[in-house]
């Protein structure tokens, strides 16, 4: 089966989190990275810092659900505690 293409998603506040604590080229290039993933289901190629590889293993498995999510046309929740 297909997966639905996404046209647009929801820019949650982790990922702002994330970006905030990178410098401007390291930020541009994550948030390539993000877009890469979630609309042509890319897997980052590029070589990244330990710091980078860090917050991508905080993020993938939200993308993963964030992308099967808003295929549907919902938008996912963010709860805080």
């Amino acid at each position: 089966m297909e997966q639905k293409q996404l046209k647009q998603f929801t820019y949650y506040e982790l990922y702002a989190d994330i970006l905030n604590g990178l410098n401007d080229v390291e930020a541009g290039k994550f948030a390539k990275r993000i877009c890469e993933y979630e609309f042509e289901n890319a897997e980052p190629t590029d070589v990244m810092t330990d710091k980078q590889v860090f917050y991508w293993s905080n993020i993938s498995d939200m993308l993963e659900e964030v992308k099967g999510i808003e295929a549907q046309g919902k938008i996912r929740r963010e709860i805080r505690t």
